[in-house]
């Protein structure tokens, strides 16, 4: 069977191929035409009617043949040896000829036999043109186009604008004598208006013209041009756009060009050099056909009508060539390109193209070829097509690839001229295509028990979007953490979580599963590995023993790894005081290794310690362990550092930092040598720079015997040297240079008096230290006024006790200038001079403090914030403590024993406990006492060294820089400086815990914060005591205290931004550092609760536009105050908001009168009479005042959180913006927003951070609309359409009801308003339309938005029955049209209920919720009309859409077969006996409805039930025959409906008639109807008041019957005309018929 079937296909094969072979044979063959002429032809012409007569215009004169062509004769002695340039023959008159020469224009009125010359012309004439109605145009060499309108006999020169060109063709449109087109040397011009103006075409500017052939085919619009150097150019669109055609021309120099007149895709060209080209598909490819031809210099083709078709050439000196062409079969596709869209890869899409065989001969089809890519195949491959038919072959587009795919498929034919033809077929492969980024994810090790997080990238890098069905993994360790979207669109990604969660300490791979909806899926591969690692212990616990003080001790724990993968120690941490680990650096240990942990004890006091190292790591198993510590601390003692050798004589000790670098220096006074000795200290307590002033380099000698010393600032920033000399009884001041240099000479002051000892301070507050003396003999203290260069000027003297021996200074009241205490060795008091900050003190007074009083000291013993008086008594052998009371009053509060003499003392903190405590140089300097002070007034005394050698002084400073207070003594005798460094130091000690602890509600908020703030001694701080606070809560006095939050040093305030509403909480600080924490502070609580507030509300809603209204409205919420009085104060934007005055209704400006006096709010109900002030601020636009206030003492307002009205502002948005109205609360101003409590208290108001923000956008559109007999008050459904400038729909969601439907959807209510929001600023074309009724448009045309500030309100006009905005009833399906259709819809839902029947509300057109006799009549009324458009072109409707038969009796018949459910027919007149009986309409389930309409009368019929069929033949309907037939309509059983034509209409007493238009007057668009008796040549066009032509309609040959046409109110330009009267002029032959309709704009 296979073998057969080959063997049948192969014979096929073969006939094809030779057939193919005989036809190709064939040839098309070129002969002379005829004899008797053999010279160079320009030009052949014939007249339509008189085919056998031929003219032949040669360079020796004009021949003719009339017989064909067969033979050919000079004719015209008068043109003979004149080279014929053209010829053109009268259309009208066939024996009238024009003959164009080199010296002017001649014409023949006997067929060429004789001539006469036109005397019009002085040059060549290179192409001449004739027309309809006589006209007659030439183109002269050099002179331009020249015109007659009476057949020759005048002559008019037209060629403005190109006067001077050589003109080698003129071409009339035959279809459209307006249209002329001229071709010149430098170009080609068109002109609309027959000749009156002429316009360049772009196209051929500097292109040399030389032959034009326009399509007469209805509607072809092919209009081809030869060019000399650029080929051929073709226009398919009437000149508009034109394309270059050469494909297959060799020689681009292309004397002549024609356009068959019965083929309108047959093209031929005549060469320069190559001779003759045809092209059978409209230019796109030329064949060269040039077989017998003897000369290729085609000067003039020129084609024969007739039963045979002929081609006649001119050439150059050969005459005239004929041919006849063979039948031939001509291939034309349907398409040359074909586009099957967008289709999926492994989908198939299919079209269809048709093969025409336009030519004579069958066309062969003999293979159709496809590449091998596989997207594209067809079938049938071959086949054969018969002259005048076609044959449809298939397409199918099944992309293998994803993008724009472009191929050719090869169609092999007979054709001889397109033996091949490409055509070309493209498509869109689309697919989606995931991808996955990295495709391996690797999560390395991951302790069980804990995960790994990554992300991973899913991409559709395809071109259409991917259904997603799934992810997963193949094993539960992995896990997808994202949600996969159910689809992913083209070019997107999106980003997966995945996470890793072992379940088993081993490598574990998957793969991640992405599917997609047809199965695919793509994968990606994870794996990681489980692990998992173990922590031991060298030891459970830690025991040091006893270990000294101030020593250190070391232990270690051993820290093993018994996993399998390296155990991360993330943290160690000592618990307990003593203890501490060597490094707490993070460190890993790897498996079966081991990692020592080396733990310090270090003891600072004695005792016994207990802490424990807490171990944290990332062990599956003991995560966390705690190793016990333990240990014993010994006593404490002072460490004596070897002596510094410092010379004999030194008798007084002064500690400073003189070289500023943060290290306390040591200067000594060497009395025996009167001179100076200055220890540098390094930093670390080594003094290895010594200085001895005065120096060699200094220009003074040394003192006699100096004694007391003190630093100041006197003359600068550094801290100058003072010495008292009491021999010589001078003060000498020292300039240091900041380092530790003195300078080289001294500043002497005389005192006059012994000076016992110098004190430096400020007593006049200037900022300039001054000075004071003790002066021993004198029993009297001096000051010394600075007068701030370092001259002390001014002297006062105040009388003390006997023997003034030593100075201290501090501020001893509640003041804040210093005072003075003097120590009075002769008496055993202390004086006490308070200053009063002028420079003056008040009268000293004494307090008895012992025998013999050495020393004397101010500072605060008790740490209670005063500063007290400690004394040194040399004779009781104690130290006085006195105490502040507070205020510069003391009381002696005890003498604590020394047991020796006190010859000197200092005091400081050597404890580290913020206590002062005291050494006691005692006895004759052996011994120095140690006072412990343990607060509470509570000392101790101890001896802490028992000197080798006479001590005498002593001074207390951290000399090495350790943080703790070291002692520094002399040793005279063996002239060393001996310094006994502190070891114990108690830094571990508790720091004491915060006082004056205060909790309040923090105010100005919504609740939920409470304020807490207290004190601390800042030595705590200082010294490290205290690192943080603790802040612990609970919700009873005696509840449990929870730690909530930490504060760091220095801040001792907090806010509890957790505490519940309404509830009361109790509060505690605790001070605390690494090690150890003070005891609780007092206890504390409060209530945390709303403060009062405003609000705002703007009562219509936005969104806003320029020119709106805004109304803010103001509230006030008291929460839980009772509100007696109410303070609003308001900022706005006045750039973009302009208040309106409550009061005058009148915008208020700057500009504004009267500003003064305007009233922002409006303030009614139960705020009316009770407001205070209401008003601008200070008379000025942008800020607003409110005051309310009620009685003393009575509630305006209860507590409560609803809302209460106060006011309102309104404003008139000015600009597009985003404005802001702020509540102010301005202090400087005194522009407080608050609330007055009936308490009496003023409570401010919790202000929102982000204040109301108004947003302004573009423009407010308003409409107002009326529905044709709609009840009144009712609102309705409107799609409103917007058009810009540029065309473009006006989309706007924030508008738009229902944006899957076209247009913009609103609500009218029921006064017909309506308004569109955030409209921009623009020129736009409105139209609107409700379901039921027709479209209106928005009066004038165009609608400006923006021009000005106020609401855009539209006005809507219908042209043709009145000028309102009455939408028009009767459009029950919504297409604009009211027609056959929307009578059917009324009879489906006759009589029916909408409410019962939701579909009848179509036909509702009155919106009673009925369809009844008064919706018919709605639809009656307007039947026919059709609603306004934005922009429709000039086009004549179809014809026939149907066509009936009409015999001699009236009788219609249908003429094909179809399905029908009803019919409308406008007749001429109302017939008497009009009927249906014996028509399909003849039935019991037909409607029939008859009114009179302007034009005539309307019939209308529609079937309730099924459709009618109606067969060939069967009667359609009776009309008397006097009754014409205007036009009617057939509804289909599909709901579309058939215009109704004529086939064999016999129109008895039917004359010409043009009809009333409509709708008139009109915008945008009328409709022209007339009726022909007889088919014929019609112009219909349009004039204006002037009588000049608006626009041509049209112009052509038309069939006997009913026609209209539309107007869209343009010209021939495509220019809108201007509103006002004008004239439609319908001409059928010599009958001229004329209106008049209205165009309102």
């Amino acid at each position: 069977m296979t073998m057969r079937k080959s063997k049948f296909n192969i014979i096929f094969l073969f006939i094809l191929y030779s057939q193919v072979e005989i036809l190709m044979a064939a040839t098309n063959q070129w002969s002379n035409a005829g004899s008797g002429i053999s010279v160079s032809v320009n030009v052949v012409d014939f007249h339509e009617g008189h085919l056998d007569t031929l003219y032949a215009g040669s360079v020796h004169g004009l021949y003719r043949s009339d017989d064909g062509g067969l033979n050919w004769q000079l004719r015209g002695v008068s043109l003979i040896d004149r080279s014929i340039l053209s010829l053109a023959i009268n259309p009208q008159k066939p024996k009238t000829i024009y003959a164009g020469t080199r010296s002017g224009m001649w014409f023949s009125e006997d067929a060429g036999s004789t001539w006469m010359i036109v005397d019009h012309f002085d040059t060549g004439v290179l192409s001449i043109s004739t027309g309809v109605n006589n006209l007659v145009y030439a183109g002269t060499f050099g002179q331009g186009v020249f015109k007659s309108p009476d057949a020759g006999v005048t002559w008019a020169h037209i060629s403005t604008g190109f006067l001077s060109e050589i003109i080698f063709c003129v071409e009339v449109h035959p279809l459209n004598s307006d249209i002329v087109y001229a071709g010149t040397d430098n170009g080609m011009y068109k002109s609309t208006d027959a000749g009156i103006s002429w316009m360049l075409i772009d196209k051929f500017s500097g292109l040399s013209v030389r032959s034009i052939a326009i399509g007469v085919e209805a509607g072809s619009g092919s209009v081809n041009v030869g060019t000399f150097g650029q080929g051929v150019f073709i226009s398919s669109d009437g000149g508009n756009e034109w394309q270059a055609s050469n494909n297959g021309l060799t020689d681009l120099n292309v004397r002549a060009v024609a356009i068959d007149s019965e083929r309108p895709d047959l093209f031929f060209a005549g060469t320069s050099s190559e001779g003759f080209y045809r092209s059978k598909d409209s230019g796109r490819t030329w064949s060269s056909i040039n077989d017998g031809l003897t000369n290729f210099s085609i000067r003039t083709i020129s084609l024969i009508s007739g039963d045979e078709r002929r081609v006649l050439v001119g050439t150059a000196g050969s005459g005239v060539y004929s041919i006849d062409f063979v039948p031939e079969p001509v291939i034309r596709p349907s398409v040359y390109k074909l586009d099957l869209g967008a289709v999926k890869v492994s989908e198939t899409a299919s079209k269809m193209l048709e093969i025409n065989n336009d030519g004579t001969e069958e066309l062969i089809i003999s293979e159709i070829t496809t590449k091998e890519t596989g997207n594209f195949s067809t079938s049938p491959k071959d086949f054969v097509v018969p002259v005048g038919g076609s044959k449809q072959i298939q397409i199918d587009f099944h992309p293998v690839s994803v993008g724009d795919i472009v191929e050719n498929i090869e169609i092999n034919s007979n054709d001889r001229d397109t033996p091949t033809l490409e055509l070309e077929v493209r498509g869109i492969g689309q697919q989606a295509s995931l991808t996955l980024t990295p495709s391996e994810i690797q999560f390395g090790d991951v302790a069980l028990g804990s995960y790994v997080d990554t992300f991973i990238v899913l991409s559709n890098i395809g071109n259409i979007s991917a259904k997603l069905r799934n992810a997963y993994f193949e094993n539960d360790s992995f896990r997808l953490m994202s949600n996969l979207p159910s689809l992913l669109l083209s070019g997107s990604e999106i980003k997966l979580q995945l996470r890793f969660i072992p379940s088993m300490a081993k490598g574990i791979s998957s793969r991640f599963v992405v599917l997609g909806e047809d199965e695919s899926k793509i994968e990606a591969l994870v794996d990681g590995v489980g692990s998992a690692s173990e922590l031991t212990l060298s030891t459970t616990m830690l025991d040091f023993s006893t270990v000294e003080l101030v020593s250190d001790s070391l232990g270690v724990v051993l820290i093993s790894n018994s996993g399998n993968i390296s155990l991360r120690v993330n943290d160690l941490s000592i618990e307990g005081q003593g203890f501490t680990v060597a490094s707490e650096e993070r460190f890993v240990v790897e498996p079966a290794q081991e990692h020592r942990v080396l733990i310090r004890f270090s003891p600072q006091i004695a005792g016994e310690y207990v802490g424990q190292l807490l171990i944290r790591s990332d062990a599956r198993i003991n995560a966390e362990v705690r190793v016990p510590l333990r240990g014993n601390g010994s006593a404490l003692a002072l460490r004596a550092q070897n002596g510094l050798h410092v010379g004999r004589g030194i008798s007084r000790m002064l500690n400073a930092d003189l070289d500023a670098n943060g290290s306390i220096d040591v200067v000594l006074a060497d009395s025996a040598a009167g001179s100076l000795r200055i220890l540098l200290n390094d930093g670390n307590g080594n003094f290895e720079t010594q200085q001895r002033i005065p120096t060699n380099r200094s220009t003074y000698g040394n003192w006699d015997s100096p004694n007391a010393m003190a630093v100041a600032p006197i003359y600068g920033d550094a801290l100058d040297l003072i010495v008292a000399d009491p021999m010589a009884r001078i003060l000498s001041v020292l300039r240091n240079n900041g380092v530790g240099n003195l300078a080289s000479d001294r500043n002497d002051i005389y005192i006059g008096y012994t000076v016992a000892d110098v004190l430096p301070l400020d007593i006049d507050a200037d900022g300039d230290f001054d000075l004071a003396t003790a002066n021993s003999d004198a029993a009297s203290v001096l000051v010394l006024k600075n007068n701030g260069r370092g001259t002390f000027s001014t002297r006062d003297a105040y009388q003390v006790d006997l023997s003034p021996i030593d100075l201290a200074s501090g501020n001893l009241n509640e003041d804040i200038f210093p005072d003075i205490v003097v120590a009075n060795s002769g008496s055993g008091s202390v004086s006490v001079m308070l200053g009063d900050g002028s420079g003056k003190f008040n009268e000293p007074y004494e307090i008895q403090v012992g025998l013999n009083t050495t020393r004397v000291h101010v500072a605060d013993i008790d740490a209670d914030g005063d500063n007290d008086i400690i004394a040194a008594n040399q004779g009781s052998k104690d130290i006085a403590i006195v105490v502040n009371n507070g205020d510069g009053t003391f009381y002696l509060d005890q003498r604590v024993p020394v047991g020796l003499a006190a010859i000197d003392m200092d005091l400081s903190d050597l404890t580290l406990d913020v206590f002062s405590d005291i050494v006691v140089v005692g006895g004759d300097g052996e011994f120095l006492t140690f006072i412990e002070n343990n607060g509470n007034f509570n000392f101790s005394t101890r001896q802490v060294v028992t000197a080798k050698s006479i001590i005498s002084d002593v001074a207390i400073f951290d000399v090495n820089n350790d943080g703790a207070n070291d002692i520094v003594a002399i040793a005279p005798s063996d002239e060393e400086l001996v310094v006994f460094l502190n070891e114990d130091a108690r830094r571990g000690d508790a720091p004491r815990p915060p006082t004056k602890l205060m909790a309040n509600d923090l105010g100005q908020d919504l609740g939920r914060r409470v304020e807490l703030n207290w004190f601390a001694p800042e030595i705590d701080e200082q010294l490290g005591r205290t690192t943080h606070y603790v802040i612990y809560r609970a919700d009873s006095i005696e509840g449990d205290y929870v730690a909530i939050d930490t504060v760091r040093q220095g801040l001792r305030r907090y806010v509890d931004v957790a505490a519940t509403l309404a509830d009361t909480f109790f509060y505690n600080v605790v001070a605390s550092n690494a090690s150890v924490s003070s005891a609780p502070s007092d206890t504390v609580w409060a209530i945390s609760e709303p403060a009062p507030f405003f609000e705002f509300e703007v009562r219509n809603e936005g969104p806003y536009s320029i020119g709106d209204t805004i109304v803010v409205r103001t509230f006030v919420i008291p929460t839980v105050h009772s509100v007696t009085g109410i303070s609003l104060y308001l900022s706005y934007d006045d750039s973009s908001l302009t208040l309106i005055d409550a009061q005058t209704d009148s915008l208020i400006t700057n500009s504004s009168k009267n500003l003064s006096t305007a009233i922002p709010f409006n303030v009614d109900g139960l705020f009316a009479g009770r407001v205070y002030q209401n008003k601008l601020h200070n008379g000025a636009v942008g800020k607003v005042d409110l005051s309310i206030l009620q009685s003393v003492g009575t509630a305006l307002i209860d507590p409560g959180i609803v809302p209460v009205y106060l006011g309102e502002l309104r404003f008139v948005a000015n600009v597009e913006d985003q404005s802001i109205l702020n509540i102010d609360n301005d202090l400087n101003n005194n522009r407080i927003s608050a609330i007055a409590d009936v308490d009496g208290s003023l409570v401010m108001p919790f202000i929102p951070a982000i204040p109301l923000e108004i947003a302004v956008n573009d423009f407010l559109v308003r409409g107002n609309i009326k529905l044709q007999a709609w009840p009144a008050n009712t609102g309705s459904a409107v799609t409103v359409l917007l058009y810009d400038e540029a065309g473009e729909l006006f989309l706007s969601p924030s508008n738009d009801l229902d944006p899957l439907k076209f247009g913009i959807q609103r609500l009218v209510d029921g006064n017909g308003d309506f308004n569109l929001r955030q409209v921009p600023p623009g020129s736009y074309d409105v139209l609107v339309k409700s379901p039921t009724h027709l479209q209106v448009r928005a009066q004038g045309g165009k609608v400006l938005v923006g021009e000005e500030l106020a609401d855009t309100t539209l006005n809507f006009e219908w042209v043709g029955r009145d000028t309102s905005s009455i939408l028009l009833a009767g459009d029950a399906n919504d297409d604009n049209r009211i027609n056959l259709a929307d009578f059917a819809l009324l009879v489906d839902f006759f009589n029916q209920d909408v409410a019962q029947e939701p579909n009848a509300r179509q036909s509702d057109f009155n919106g009673d919720d009925i369809v009844n006799i008064a919706d018919f009549f709605l639809l009656a009324e307007n039947f026919g009309l059709v609603g306004m458009e934005w922009s429709l072109p000039a086009s004549k409707r179809p014809e026939v859409m149907y066509e009936l038969e009409r015999g001699h009796h009236g009788e219609l018949r249908f003429t094909n077969s179809l399905s029908l459910r009803g019919m409308t027919l406008l007749v001429g007149k109302s017939p008497n006996d009009l009927t249906i009986s014996g028509s399909i309409w003849d039935r019991p389930d037909v409607v029939t409805r008859i009114w009179q309409e302007k034009n005539g009368l309307r019939i209308a019929s529609v079937l309730t039930d099924e459709a009618v069929d109606a067969s060939v033949g069967s009667p359609f309907f009776v009309l008397p025959p006097e009754v014409s037939l205007l036009s009617g309509e057939l509804l289909m059983e599909d709901g579309t409906i058939l215009r109704i034509g004529m086939k064999e209409q016999v129109y008895l007493n039917v004359t010409n008639k043009l009809l009333n238009n409509y709708p008139n007057p009109f915008n945008p668009q009328t409709t022209i109807p007339f009726i022909l008796a007889n088919d014929g040549h019609v112009d219909l066009k349009i004039y204006n008041s002037m009588g000049q032509i608006i626009r041509s309609l049209f112009s052509g040959q038309i069939k006997r019957g009913a026609h209209d046409f539309a107007w869209d109110g343009k010209n021939d330009a495509r220019k809108s005309v201007a509103s006002g009267i004008y004239f439609y002029r319908l001409r059928v032959k010599d009958q001229l018929m004329v209106r008049r309709l209205l165009l309102v704009r």
